[in-house]
C-alpha cells in the first residue's frame, strides 16, 4: 500500500495538499496573495505539458488522416 505522500512524491506533486494553497489572502476579499515560487514553477510545468499534449494530439490527428487516405 502506498501512502498519499509517497504517491505525490512519485508523481512530482507537492508533499501535502496544503502546498498548493496560498500562504495568505487579503482581508478585504480581493483574492489571494502573489503565487509562491513553487506555484509559479508548477504553473509553467503544467503549461508546457499542455502544449506538448496539444502538439501530440495534432500529430496523431494528422497521422490518422494520412492513414485514412490510403
Amino acid at each position: 500500500m502506498i501512502t498519499s505522500k509517497e504517491w505525490r512524491e512519485k508523481h512530482n506533486r507537492p508533499k501535502d495538499r496544503l502546498s498548493d494553497m496560498p500562504d495568505w489572502s487579503y482581508t478585504d476579499g480581493r483574492g489571494f496573495g502573489p503565487p509562491s515560487v513553487a506555484q509559479k514553477k508548477r504553473y509553467i510545468r503544467d503549461q508546457e505539458l499542455a502544449k506538448e499534449m496539444i502538439r501530440r494530439f495534432k500529430d496523431l490527428k494528422k497521422q490518422k488522416t494520412l492513414i485514412s487516405i490510403y
